[in-house]
């Protein structure tokens, strides 16, 4: 359980050289709540529905990407709604909260179905403690 009050968070995904396939403007990379339960999370089970869940939910962040930025840790602000999930979390009994993660196009609103087959799986699973 977390004992007091987080006031910021970052995360930090690694971009592998090759991965970028967006435009040069860059696209947005997403970060979202997972409802989803952690055993089935770390146990592959769920499917189509933990799929769905990764890319969707409440925003946790938002970082523009760009072509440039292969082969480098793209770091991203977690917002007060998602530290606000984080800490409700913790108050029911775990300190572990998952984050799914989505590209979009900078400046576009993909179909939710894009955000389906875009959800590149779990972006993390933070457990974030603060002492």
């Amino acid at each position: 359980m977390i004992q007091c009050n987080i006031l910021s968070s970052t995360l930090s995904v690694f971009n592998p050289a090759g991965a970028y396939g967006g435009p040069a403007s860059g696209v947005n990379y997403d970060l979202w709540d997972v409802t989803t339960g952690i055993n089935s999370l770390l146990g592959g089970t769920g499917l189509p529905a933990t799929f769905a869940d990764l890319g969707s939910g409440i925003a946790c962040g938002s970082q523009l990407v760009f072509p440039t930025d292969m082969n480098t840790n793209i770091v991203i602000d977690v917002n007060a709604a998602a530290l606000a999930a984080i800490a409700s979390a913790s108050v029911q009994g775990t300190s572990l909260f998952a984050m799914g993660g989505s590209p979009a196009p900078a400046g576009k609103v993909p179909e939710p179905e894009t955000y389906a087959v875009m959800g590149l799986g779990l972006a993390g699973l933070a457990a974030l403690r603060r002492r």
